[in-house]
């Protein structure tokens, strides 16, 4: 009896030591896992903001002989299979710079460049966004500042490579992606 009650035990033990290892390495497997989520949410709403651009790029082609662009595109009623806001009965209007790419949302913005102006692009192009702010505020998941080329730099929070970011050129439309 003994015998086998220290057996039992010893199984318990060896029974607990292996589920502590498949939780552990569970664990491991999870955090990994959660790192690609995120990595591939940025990747995936920055090829959306490049899809926006594109969009109203190809818009302001096909309508520049027949409608005035400097009253701005406006948005998700214009564009074919563009993003429905929670409110369609506010529109979202894109200006278009002198290069022919969206500038900003606000026709005081249409030629400056600022930070403003690039969380206003933010917002007009992607469809249920995530929450951006300018760089210097702490809230938010994306991070935009202007560099000093002029060009949009767009950065997630929360990924462990920490100059991961997109930028966007007005001058150019080019969505250029960085994450490693």
């Amino acid at each position: 009896m003994a015998v086998s009650r220290s057996t039992r035990v010893i199984e318990w033990l060896l029974v607990a030591a292996i589920i502590g290892v498949i939780l552990a390495l569970t664990a491991i497997f999870y955090g990994r896992m959660a790192e690609d989520v995120r990595r591939l949410s940025f990747e995936t709403t920055a090829e959306h903001f490049r899809v926006g651009v594109t969009a109203v790029r190809v818009y302001t082609y096909v309508h520049r002989d027949t409608e005035d662009l400097a009253q701005g595109i406006e948005l998700y009623a214009a564009l074919p299979g563009g993003p429905q806001r929670l409110a369609p009965e506010i529109p979202t209007r894109a200006f278009i710079n002198e290069h022919g790419w969206p500038a900003a949302s606000d026709s005081t913005k249409t030629h400056s460049s600022s930070a403003e102006a690039c969380v206003q692009l933010w917002y007009a192009l992607l469809q249920q966004p995530p929450r951006a702010v300018i760089e210097d505020a702490t809230r938010g998941e994306y991070q935009v500042s202007l560099t000093e080329q002029g060009l949009c730099r767009y950065r997630p929070k929360g990924l462990s490579q920490p100059d991961a970011h997109f930028t966007y050129s007005p001058v150019t439309g080019a969505v250029t992606l960085q994450s490693e």
